[in-house]
Formats: C-alpha cells, sequence, structure tokens
C-alpha cells in the first residue's frame, strides 16, 4: 500500500505497487457488509465489462474483480493527482475568488462530459463527492466509484448506511463534504 486514496461509506480506495511486477494499481476494498452478498460479486463483474467498452479518460478500467481477505476487492487502472477537496485546498483562495471562474468552469465541464459519457453507456454514480474525482498532473480527471452503488443494489446499500449512520449534528466545520452529508434525511 502506496497510501490511501479515501475512505468513503461504500469502498475505501488505496494506491498500490502490484506485489509481483511493482506496478501502480489503485484498489477499492468494499464493506464488509458485501462479503456476504454472491449476487453484489456477480454484479461488480457485469460493471467490469461495461466499463471495458468504455473509452473516456476520466473512467478508470476495472483490470479484476476478486475477493482478498474475505472482502469484495476492485483493482482499477491507477489513479493518481489529488482529489477535489485537495485541490481546492491547494489551488483555492478561501474567502476569495476560490479556485476562480474560469478553472471551475474546466473542472465542471470535465465531470459533466465524464458523466454524460457514462450515463450514454448505461453508467451512472449515485454517490459522488469531491474525494473520488481526482485531478491528474495533466488537469485530467478521473473519477472514482462509477457504477459501484447501483452494483450494490438498493437492499445491501440500506444495510451498509443503516450500519453506519454518523451524528446528524456535529461542532466542527468539514472540510470537505461526504455522501452522508449530502444524503437526504430519508437515508439517513
Amino acid at each position: 500500500v502506496v497510501r490511501c486514496i479515501t475512505v468513503g461509506l461504500i469502498a475505501h480506495y488505496y494506491q498500490m505497487e502490484h506485489v509481483r511486477d511493482r506496478h501502480a494499481v489503485t484498489v477499492g476494498v468494499f464493506h464488509h457488509r458485501t462479503a456476504k452478498d454472491t449476487a453484489f460479486f456477480k454484479r461488480l463483474q457485469m460493471l467490469q465489462k461495461m466499463i471495458a467498452r468504455c473509452e473516456h479518460e476520466s473512467i478508470p478500467k476495472i483490470q479484476e474483480v476478486s475477493q482478498v481477505g474475505g472482502r469484495a476487492c476492485i483493482f482499477l487502472d491507477p489513479v493518481a493527482g489529488m482529489s477535489l477537496s485537495q485541490y481546492f485546498r491547494t489551488h483555492g483562495s478561501p474567502g476569495e475568488s476560490g479556485i476562480g471562474v474560469e478553472k471551475t468552469t474546466e473542472i465542471i465541464a470535465k465531470l459533466h462530459g465524464a458523466m454524460g459519457y457514462a450515463h450514454a453507456h448505461s453508467l451512472d454514480h449515485r454517490d459522488m463527492d469531491s474525494e473520488l474525482v481526482h485531478v491528474q498532473e495533466d488537469g485530467s480527471l478521473k473519477i472514482l466509484g462509477i457504477g459501484v452503488k447501483s452494483a450494490l443494489g438498493v437492499d445491501l446499500f440500506e444495510e451498509i448506511v443503516s450500519a453506519s449512520v454518523s451524528p446528524l449534528v456535529c461542532d466542527r466545520t468539514p472540510d470537505r463534504l461526504n455522501s452522508f452529508d449530502i444524503m437526504s434525511p430519508e437515508y439517513r
């Protein structure tokens, strides 16, 4: 493990080096409750096939779907760079112009383009937050988690959410918004 890319409600993503030939790989390790659902594993394999047909720079390919240590995992093309949250903190000027209208418009256009492409290929992203979008060194974006929430299915998603409920009120100001922060009250 090189570093943890992001910790989420559904999955944690890690930048890793493969043990055999040391090539870079991004690994998504899913919530432990997914391990008992064999249908989820099969849906992940179907998602892998769907994403294999996509040719968009923002959508990392799933190289492998596997069980590791009793946990469902996906091995993805490498995702480097920094999350949008990190990017805003690094490049923005809070209280002033942030990252600026031009850069903001560029990022939004890239996100819309990627999501439009994904939707045209019957893929969605129902759990996007600023930690799952990564700005690469060349300015391109990589989006983690496309199609994953659909692969979970409603019952498994609700089971994970109900087991992971956080406090509704917090006395600190968050430096990022995650899926739970923007979730509707009925899901909470």
